[in-house]
């Protein structure tokens, strides 16, 4: 993702805003500059199950809330593979993450995590 503003550090955890909402997340490597752009790759590392934490959604956005200490995110399906894996589009970046239950191949889904589960990795190290 490019163009993340980092404005809080407390601990690994940081608060971050980007163009598709804010939250917060693990941040891996050294200390951020604060309240500068940063480019970073998101890693989620969570097991969604379809019908619980993962639902298809019938708006076509792309999104980041933080709510009761949860990121939500709204993204567009690429792909749904055999073995679990979905591939879908955060505005433009592509996430891989793991799901079970019935495979859906298109539209766009909400699922929940924690912070804890979400780790941003500068790119420009």
């Amino acid at each position: 993702m490019k163009n993340i503003i980092i404005s809080e550090l407390d601990n690994s955890f940081v608060s971050f805003k980007s163009a598709i909402g804010s939250g917060i997340a693990v941040w891996a490597g050294k200390k951020p500059l604060l309240d500068s752009y940063q480019e970073i790759e998101l890693d989620i590392d969570d097991h969604f199950e379809w019908g619980n934490n993962i639902n298809l959604i019938g708006e076509n956005r792309t999104s980041i809330i933080f709510s009761d200490d949860k990121l939500i995110f709204e993204a567009k399906i690429i792909a749904c593979e055999d073995d679990g894996v979905l591939t879908v589009s955060l505005d433009g970046d592509i996430i891989f993450i793991e799901v079970s239950g019935e495979n859906v191949a298109s539209g766009y889904v909400s699922f929940v995590t924690t912070p804890d589960k979400v780790t941003l990795y500068p790119t420009d190290l």
